[in-house]
């Protein structure tokens, strides 16, 4: 999400593959960015629509998970600030998986690039922490066979040093998850997936009928010409700005 206009695994940028109607853009050295949105140094570019409104992601030129390499890069569409609520953390229960109203978002079909929108349809706020374990279920419910790394960006971002306060009623700010997904099995003809933070004792189902592009396929290591990847993101708080990042 590199001075020289390379992504995380070393290849030209790839442009956006989508850029909703309702958003003007800018352009930087080798990224797209949204307007009026503050500059952060990432790897590669990510633009997201998702669900029901505007959920846009510009994580400017790139996000690198490991075991892939991560340049460094210039500017990024992603906007960061110093203060993700006015609501104390600490004065918050943490949301649970029936308070949340959840939709997940590629940059297109076949792009390695998406994430997951988290919203409280709750009449009081709640809180959420850390990387969430994310199973992605194929044909029948099974599960396909990956192991989840943390997702990384270059720079890196450190992991938000108090819990995402979600506002209720699915006000901003809201939460969100990114996601860097490279398959190598078999093309399931269905995908679905769950979610469970540490704290849950039962997952957040999210039914294909949530997931973005409609008739999504994840994109393949014979199309990347990469390796198998499947990273997610701690959970960080999601503004009228985009992306709440860490304090500058």
């Amino acid at each position: 999400m590199p001075p020289t206009g390379t992504g995380r695994h070393g290849s030209a940028v790839r442009k956006p593959g989508i850029r909703p109607p309702q958003l003007n853009a800018d352009k930087c050295s080798g990224c797209g960015i949204l307007e009026g949105v503050q500059k952060l140094p990432l790897g590669r570019s990510l633009q997201i629509a998702v669900a029901i409104g505007v959920l846009v992601l510009g994580s400017g030129c790139g996000a690198s998970s490991s075991p892939h390499s991560s340049p460094s890069s210039p500017s990024s569409g992603v906007t960061s600030s110093t203060t993700s609520t006015t609501t104390p953390a600490a004065a918050v229960a943490t949301c649970g998986p029936n308070q949340l109203s959840v939709s997940v978002a590629f940059n297109a079909n076949q792009s390695e690039l998406g994430a997951i929108k988290l919203s409280n349809t709750g009449n009081t706020a709640c809180s959420l922490s850390g990387q969430p374990t994310i199973t992605v279920l194929g044909d029948n419910g099974v599960p396909l066979s990956q192991t989840e790394t943390t997702y990384h960006r270059a720079p890196d971002w450190p992991p938000p040093a108090a819990p995402i306060v979600l506002s209720a009623s699915g006000a901003l700010p809201q939460a969100i998850v990114e996601l860097d997904w490279i398959w190598c099995g078999s093309m399931p003809h269905e995908l679905e997936m769950q979610m469970r933070f540490s704290s849950w004792s039962s997952p957040l189902d999210i039914p294909g009928a949530s997931i973005s592009p409609s008739g999504f396929s994840p994109a393949t290591c014979s199309s990347t010409g990469l390796a198998a990847l499947f990273a997610a993101d701690y959970v960080r708080g999601f503004g009228p700005n985009g992306i709440i990042g860490p304090a500058s």
